[in-house]
């Protein structure tokens, strides 16, 4: 179904330097940096992990990569229910060229836990005050996988000045329930398994936020960022999977097929999300393209940066 928390492994840490202070975390109060104080004085001062305070919690995030490039940071928003390991293999190749950070939201990896029922919006509420505790200044490039694309598209259309470009990795399109629900035949007695459960996931799982890891509103996120005006004319690579199989798995052929059919059309309207935007599908990744695919998701990333100017 295109989600990423139960179908996908979580990825290694952030580079190898920062693997055991993971483990540490901070200690809730404001910025806590895991370089010492000697490595604080070398160059690898920059690569860090740190908690920052964005009002009455903390929230933890790792950045890696050269800060003196003249171009954008590259933001990196992980999918549902993952944290921000999941990003690991991508930001150690991102490195060599250009910094990158990615985070933890409320309530995973080492972030404190926020409200709930979450949102999309507060998620992005969450995250320009993170960006904001952080010193990270604009502009950025952003990259969602899955759901996390959802607070892509709204940080873009609520903070446009501040977001250069975007990469969306096999995106879940925030219109795809619906267009699945509809695609659904009468339920009837017996049906098949497959068919039984994704309609339970379509009626019941998605509707009830306490049944997923963050505790996020689905339905109403999915509606934020359906909403969300576009891109503008900044760049914007979105980038699909080809192969759906799993994603269909349990599915008879006929309403898989149907299902992929809808699936690859909402996702080349992703791409219509900008005047600069373009599809690419990526021969042999699944969903879990960010492991899997790291490098095609950094091309992405500085194609981007390439028509940024940067």
């Amino acid at each position: 179904m295109g989600w990423s928390f139960d179908r996908r492994r979580i990825g290694v840490v952030l580079v190898v330097a920062l693997s055991a202070a993971a483990c540490s975390g901070g200690n809730g109060s404001g910025a806590t940096a895991v370089p010492s104080a000697s490595a604080a004085a070398s160059a690898e001062a920059r690569d860090f992990i740190a908690d920052f305070d964005i009002g009455g919690r903390t929230l933890s995030m790792a950045c890696v990569g050269p800060t003196d490039t003249g171009r954008p940071t590259v933001i990196f928003e992980a999918g549902l229910g993952s944290d921000r390991r999941v990003w690991g293999a991508v930001l150690t190749e991102l490195a060599a060229t250009d910094r990158g950070c990615s985070y933890d939201r409320a309530g995973l990896g080492l972030s404190k836990p926020g409200p709930t029922p979450q949102t999309t919006d507060g998620q992005v509420d969450d995250l320009h005050a993170l960006l904001g505790a952080a010193g990270i200044k604009p502009p950025y490039v952003l990259v969602g996988h899955s759901s996390g694309g959802w607070n892509v598209m709204v940080y873009g259309g609520r903070y446009a000045s501040e977001v250069a470009g975007v990469v969306m990795v096999d995106v879940r399109p925030p219109l795809a329930s619906d267009e699945f629900r509809k695609a659904l035949p009468p339920e009837k007695a017996n049906e098949p398994e497959g068919i039984h459960q994704t309609r339970a996931d379509l009626n019941d799982w998605e509707h009830d936020p306490t049944r997923n890891p963050e505790g996020l509103d689905l339905i109403k996120s999915a509606q934020q960022a359906a909403a969300s005006p576009g891109f503008g004319d900044r760049p914007l690579v979105v980038l699909t999977a080809e192969d759906r199989a799993a994603a269909s798995e349990g599915l008879p052929t006929t309403l898989a097929t149907t299902f992929d059919g809808i699936w690859m059309s909402l996702q080349a309207k992703l791409a219509t999300l900008s005047s600069k935007g373009r599809q690419e599908i990526v021969a042999g990744a699944t969903h879990d393209m960010p492991d899997e695919k790291p490098d095609v998701v950094v091309k992405a990333i500085r194609d981007v940066m390439g028509d940024t100017g940067g």
